[in-house]
């Protein structure tokens, strides 16, 4: 059996796009998505949101930081993966999901 990484979002970009040249051959650009759902609570609908931590990498990276803005309605895809770390001083490790971006569409027209 093949296995399969792969998560798909529409929703809008908390913050502008964070830009790191790490080294001569990597690149990273990350922000966070907001995406919006519905649960019931008491016989009514309930709005919640939740938020995803995106990275995008090398080229993608570039592009991400030039053209995505706070508040950009996006289309997301890539793969889950997640950074494992113990904070100075901390007993527990914390993990941390993110989206390792592999496509990135604004959908909003005015962005060119």
């Amino acid at each position: 059996m093949q296995n399969l990484n792969e998560v798909r979002f529409i929703g809008h970009v908390g913050n502008d796009p964070i830009f790191k040249e790490i080294s001569a051959n990597f690149k990273a650009a990350s922000f966070s998505l907001a995406t919006s759902d519905t649960f019931e609570k008491d016989g009514n609908k309930q709005p919640i949101t939740h938020w995803h931590n995106c990275e995008a990498r090398n080229g993608l990276a570039e592009i991400v930081s030039k053209y995505v803005k706070k508040g950009s309605p996006v289309f997301v895809s890539g793969k889950l993966a997640y950074d494992k770390y113990t904070p100075e001083g901390a007993t527990k490790e914390i993990v941390k999901a993110k989206i390792v971006l592999d496509r990135v569409i604004v959908l909003d027209k005015n962005e060119g």
